[in-house]
């Protein structure tokens, strides 16, 4: 449930990791277009640049995928949609690596010639990333919605002894920020109980490129999706004046063997 729309820059930084190595090859054909067309052969210093940038891209994208994203927990849970997740990440890093030895082979000489080859060959990469990004995307999204608990396992709940009339003042006095959505849910008794009994569970989004009308995200378990009969997560945006409000507090994390405080 989106109360609030993400920050502007989010789609771009997020989009970076899929693409590091047509960025890196971007600026270079930029800075080899300014120095006459010249090759890494007239230009040792720029392919060093090049072997040292690409390689390090390279790793911190594969780090920051698996770590940031919370796929070792989806590993270590036996989730089946794992190797779905290792499929499509294995083959963004296998197109970009691609790429970054293309490019080498391609900027590896005195004077460069035949850019539309090199063009060809970098939208072909760029487009098999995107299709593959999105169905990545996609799963992630259905982690959220089924398995949010497994990904970010760590728990929060309402402190605010008085959540469910906080919460309808803070939507009176706030109605143009708070959007429909998030005020439907003042009527809603499963989330007004939800405040009361259930855990929360943080989803990260673009908190770090938050400028203004800063929100997060928090979700609980709700009953069975109608269409295929598992518990799912409702998610909610709220604004972090009302979280602040409502008082989440980190009160655990769920392991294998149950909840631990």
């Amino acid at each position: 449930m989106m109360t609030l729309r993400p920050a502007l820059a989010y789609p771009f930084v997020t989009g970076l990791r899929f693409i590091p190595i047509p960025v890196l090859i971007s600026i270079l054909w930029v800075v080899l277009t300014f120095r006459g067309n010249t090759g890494f052969a007239q230009n040792p210093g720029l392919r060093a640049a090049y072997l040292f940038l690409g390689v390090l891209f390279l790793f911190v994208a594969a780090i920051a995928g698996l770590s940031a994203s919370g796929a070792h927990r989806i590993w270590q849970a036996g989730l089946s949609i794992r190797w779905t997740l290792l499929a499509g990440e294995s083959f963004v890093f296998g197109v970009n690596l691609a790429l970054f030895v293309l490019g080498y082979r391609f900027f590896n000489t005195t004077s460069i010639k035949g850019y539309p080859q090199l063009l060809s060959c970098y939208g072909t990469g760029y487009l098999l990333i995107a299709l593959t990004a999105a169905i990545v995307d996609r799963h992630w999204n259905e982690i959220n919605k089924y398995h949010l608990d497994t990904r970010r396992p760590h728990a929060y709940r309402v402190q605010n002894i008085n959540a469910a009339n906080d919460f309808r003042d803070w939507l009176q006095d706030h109605s143009a920020e708070a959007g429909p959505d998030l005020m439907s849910l003042s009527n809603d008794p499963e989330f007004l109980d939800a405040l009361r009994t259930q855990e929360f569970y943080k989803q990260d989004f673009d908190e770090a490129l938050q400028v203004s009308r800063k929100a997060v995200i928090f979700g609980y378990k709700s009953g069975r999706d109608l269409r295929d009969k598992r518990p799912v997560f409702v998610r909610i945006r709220f604004p972090a004046a009302l979280a602040a409000i409502l008082r989440f507090e980190l009160v655990g994390a769920v392991t294998e063997s149950g909840f631990r405080p």
